[in-house]
């Protein structure tokens, strides 16, 4: 028998960024990404734990984190692989944090977004296996850290508006105290999803 669950947390945006003098030329923005998970599997039947953090920005721009916790009893073999599409490897301080390059055309909108995928499994006809993923508020948008020209020349007097109002700018990254307003908007929070299988055989008393 096989139990499996999913979850997606997402958002996606519209976003103008905005230098005078320089409408329809090419800009890059570097954005920071903060995660902070943990997954786990156990039992004595195979069992597989999946976490991936995409992000994505204009022009096809695009980062993907990807985690993976499997275990097989029956051949003796526990696996953790963390993989990136430009095939750096994960750090997991906590949190730990990723940057990304996306290019853009100033005065011109793009989209932005951030999406939080877990995924787990738990296989076994008899004996338990157990997977989870906790993932409450684990992935924060850590802000435009620079926006720089074709020419690499640092642009400090830019402005910057989205559809949602919201100021990409900024980190939210909460502190010890997370302001409710900050922590809401940008953070996606996926709570604790957890799987766990069990099929015993039934005994018969001779």
């Amino acid at each position: 028998m096989t139990s499996f669950a999913y979850s997606r947390a997402s958002f996606q945006d519209n976003v103008v960024i905005n230098f005078a003098g320089h409408e329809g030329e090419t800009g890059f923005a570097d954005i920071i990404v903060y995660y902070n998970w943990q997954q786990n599997v156990s039992g004595n039947a195979a069992s597989y734990a999946n976490i991936t953090l995409n992000f994505n920005g204009a022009a096809g721009t695009s980062f993907e984190e990807h985690s993976v916790d499997a275990s097989n009893p029956l051949n003796n073999s526990h696996t953790i692989s963390t993989t990136a599409s430009n095939g750096r490897d994960l750090l997991f301080s906590t949190p730990a944090s990723f940057a990304v390059r996306a290019d853009f055309r100033f005065g011109v909108a793009f989209s932005l977004g951030l999406a939080l995928d877990t995924q787990t499994s738990a296989y076994g006809v008899t004996g338990e296996s157990m997977a989870a993923v906790f993932a409450d508020k684990s992935a924060y948008w850590g802000g435009i850290d620079s926006i720089f020209t074709t020419q690499n020349d640092r642009v400090l007097d830019y402005a910057l508006t989205s559809d949602s109002g919201i100021d990409y700018r900024q980190s939210f990254l909460p502190s010890a105290v997370p302001e409710p307003a900050t922590s809401i908007m940008c953070a996606l929070g996926l709570g604790i999803m957890a799987l766990h299988r069990r099929r015993s055989r039934q005994r018969t008393e001779q």
